[in-house]
């Protein structure tokens, strides 16, 4: 028996928040999604959701998603969102591990076609 593909959204924006909540309820079948504010929010979430995939948010208030991301180690699908192109901070944070770096604001569309593509990954067995 399998179970769904879990992700997590580290974010700070309550609209990106419930952006991606809505994406996840209309195409997000067989995905599980759990959302953080906050970095301590996350390692909670990290240690008991064991998600598959992380976004991040870049600029988390006081905290730096970089810094979150550095911490994830074994985790491979990291993808870190940002309001701002920063060929230097994209590099720094693909070379941290991250998958993707997406441009905020991130469209609906973007996120259903994310989801989409989710679904047809190989799925782990349930514990």
């Amino acid at each position: 028996m399998t179970t769904d593909l879990r992700i997590l959204v580290v974010d700070d924006s309550l609209a990106e928040l419930e952006l991606i909540r809505e994406a996840a309820h209309e195409f997000g079948e067989g995905v599980s999604l759990m959302t953080a504010s906050n970095p301590n929010a996350a390692d909670l979430a990290i240690a008991n959701f064991h998600p598959d995939f992380v976004f991040i948010d870049l600029h988390l208030g006081q905290w730096s998603g970089r810094q979150l991301l550095s911490r994830l180690t074994g985790l491979s699908g990291n993808v870190i969102l940002s309001t701002t192109l920063d060929q230097r901070e994209s590099t720094l944070c693909i070379a941290a591990g991250a998958l993707g770096f997406w441009i905020k604001p991130i469209r609906f569309d973007a996120y259903a076609e994310f989801f989409a593509r989710v679904k047809q990954l190989p799925r782990r067995e349930k514990p």
